[in-house]
């Protein structure tokens, strides 16, 4: 979005007048893909613990305060 505000000629200068809907439009699922073996397996059990804990609220709402919103 910042890259948007600053490179779009059309919204350059109005990112005040900007705000993201807060009602979920569309739900995109990963699909992450690991061998089907021991390694493979202690790969998506690494990925699955990270993934629960990133609070992702907290991330969208650091990454909107940087910008200034």
């Amino acid at each position: 979005m910042r890259y948007l505000l600053s490179s779009a000629p059309n919204l350059r200068g109005n990112g005040d007048q900007l705000q993201f809907n807060a009602r979920l439009l569309q739900y995109k699922p990963l699909f992450v893909c690991f061998r089907k073996d021991a390694a493979g397996l202690a790969l998506a059990r690494t990925l699955d613990e990270g993934l629960r804990r990133i609070d992702t609220v907290s991330v969208a709402n650091r990454a909107l305060e940087s910008m200034g919103w």
